[in-house]
């Protein structure tokens, strides 16, 4: 973040800082000794005869969004370990991106994190689980990815691929662990911060209920449908002329196309498809009553054909 407002300030490399850029920078370099008094257990409670689901959490602010994924085991006795397995945060980009958004792509951070750590501990898709607190960030991830404009609908297409959509629940923001982090924070809070270390407290319970999702409220539906690929139908009528044709004799009659004849396209393609069977280049199929695919398309490429050249000659 502090090099995030450098670049935006236009500083460059050699240049002094700015007073308040000083004073943030000299603070945050102040707490990092803090960090030497953190002890993390290397071992993540995980058993042969323990079973071991992953729970991801993530969030995002204006500033940075986070994925932060833990380890839950339950032995036999029906005790519960869980363990802090990895973390991820990135910054947020300097153009202006909305909320739901930068949601979404801690979401996707998310399952890109969860992929890797499940594989490196040999565990399978189902054993993953992945709480968001943004109700339209799960809204979008449980829709179909081709009705969502592109900037979510990639993001979308990847969650869906890679996870499944029904093992998205909602947290509250209180008991979001990962909700620490994309704001950002010092180290001295970070070491007594035990929902960082230690996960949520619904998650020490024997059997853990994920609370559902809540409805959408009138302005978050409207960030929500404001992301839907507009549906667009392009119609257009076609009037098919009667064409005059000159007899032998001298007279004129009229000779009315196939289409006009028929009220169905069904109709009119397979009474095309039969006679065709018996032009003049072709031989008629006797032995094959029954009109094939090949020539349906033939039949329907001949009246498209056809209505282009006398309606848009």
């Amino acid at each position: 973040m502090m090099m995030q407002l450098t670049w935006a300030a236009k500083i460059d490399w050699d240049t002094p800082l700015p007073p308040e850029l000083r004073e943030k920078w000299l603070k945050f370099r102040g707490s990092l000794p803090a960090i030497s008094a953190f002890r993390i257990p290397r071992w993540n409670g995980m058993t042969k005869s323990a079973a071991t689901t992953l729970h991801g959490f993530c969030d995002a602010s204006e500033r940075a969004y986070a994925a932060v994924i833990y380890s839950r085991s339950i032995e036999p006795d029906g005790q519960v370990r869980v363990r802090l397995v990895a973390a991820r945060t990135k910054v947020s980009p300097l153009k202006a991106i909305t909320i739901p958004r930068l949601e979404l792509c801690a979401a996707h951070l998310l399952v890109t994190s969860m992929v890797s750590v499940r594989e490196a501990l040999q565990l399978s898709k189902d054993q993953c689980t992945y709480w968001s607190d943004s109700s339209i960030a799960l809204a979008w991830i449980r829709k179909p990815p081709n009705i969502l404009m592109q900037y979510v609908s990639n993001r979308v297409a990847y969650v869906q691929r890679n996870s499944n959509p029904s093992d998205w629940h909602h947290i509250s923001s209180k008991d979001n662990p990962a909700d620490c982090a994309s704001p950002g924070m010092t180290p001295a809070a970070l070491h007594n911060f035990s929902l960082w270390w230690n996960g949520p407290g619904n998650m020490y319970e024997d059997n853990l209920i994920p609370s559902e999702i809540p409805l959408l409220g009138d302005s978050e539906q409207q960030v929500h449908d404001a992301e839907l690929r507009p549906l667009r139908t392009h119609i257009c009528t076609l009037t098919i002329p009667k064409i005059q044709v000159r007899r032998c004799n001298g007279s004129l009659t009229t000779f009315i196309p196939l289409v006009e004849r028929f009220s169905t396209l069904q109709r009119v393609l397979h009474t095309t498809a039969y006679v065709l069977r018996f032009r003049p280049a072709g031989r008629p199929y006797w032995r094959t009553p029954v009109i094939t695919a090949d020539e349906i398309q033939q039949a329907f490429e001949i009246l498209v054909r056809e209505a282009q050249a006398c309606c848009f000659e």
